[in-house]
């Protein structure tokens, strides 16, 4: 008996190993398979420019000359360069601009004050007609690109009282 007990724990024993064995051997021929491939990724930067322009303030006009300045500020691609120049037309006759009476007829010559605009300063190049162009170079970031004065000028006698205005328009140009 004791032979015979022996012998079926040792058939166990063997059949337990056979049997995970077997489930190995399964579990192996089952696993992942891994295989690899590539894929192209592409995109282009294009060139862009924007403008930002805040409003231009003149202090009271009083028959004498007044002045403001006003920061160009541009933000355009690295390395890309840009010229900047006014895009309405003088209407005030030669370099100058009408700015027009709030509650007045700008036909009317005490309706509308004259005013120019200069690059960078009172010595600067008129603006206006594409002369007085700023160039501006790019960086990515917001930069000063240039300054614009503006000159009310002086003895400009028998206006209506109120506020004068206009709206000028600038445009930039770049290479796409």
């Amino acid at each position: 008996m004791f032979l015979y007990n022996h012998l079926i724990k040792d058939k166990i024993s063997v059949f337990g190993y056979l049997l995970s064995a077997l489930i190995s051997f399964h579990t192996q021929s089952k696993a992942a398979i891994t295989a690899t491939g590539t894929f192209t990724v592409t995109t282009s930067v294009i060139n862009t420019c924007s403008l930002s322009v805040p409003s231009m303030n003149f202090s009271s006009y009083s028959e004498n000359s007044v002045s403001a300045t006003v920061d160009i500020t541009a933000l355009c691609t690295p390395g890309l360069t840009a010229m900047i120049s006014f895009n309405t037309t003088p209407d005030g006759g030669g370099n100058n601009y009408k700015l027009i009476s709030e509650s007045g007829n700008e036909s009317l010559i005490s309706n509308y004050l004259l005013v120019n605009f200069k690059k960078e300063n009172r010595n600067g190049e008129f603006m206006s007609n594409n002369t007085g162009i700023i160039t501006a170079t790019g960086t990515g970031n917001q930069i000063t690109a240039g300054i614009i004065y503006g000159e009310v000028a002086g003895g400009q006698s028998g206006k209506v009282s109120g506020t004068y205005s206009k709206v000028l328009s600038l445009q930039i140009v770049y290479n796409n």
